[in-house]
């Protein structure tokens, strides 16, 4: 990744999902699938129980790449929006 690309702010839409699991089944990473097919991990000062509360709905967010994890490009996301259906 360049430096150039590193610090690019992006806007995503997608849907919240899971990405790793504890041996008891709760959630210990999530991302955002894509409406382009792509999948990002969510990096964020917001806590995991925040985002997993936001598991399966279409949201907007807005952030800069940050590497990778779990094979994946991360974005560090430093705002979002839920996309509410019907409005």
């Amino acid at each position: 990744m360049t430096s150039s690309e590193e610090y690019k702010q992006l806007t995503i839409r997608g849907i919240v999902v899971p990405l790793a699991w504890a041996h008891d089944g709760a959630v210990t990473s999530v991302g955002i699938s894509a409406f382009d097919e792509r999948e990002f991990v969510i990096l964020s000062a917001l806590s995991l129980g925040c985002w997993t509360a936001l598991l399966r709905k279409e949201v907007e967010i807005v952030g800069v790449l940050a590497g990778s994890v779990h094979g994946l490009e991360a974005i560090n996301v430093f705002d979002y929006r839920i996309i509410e259906k019907g409005v």
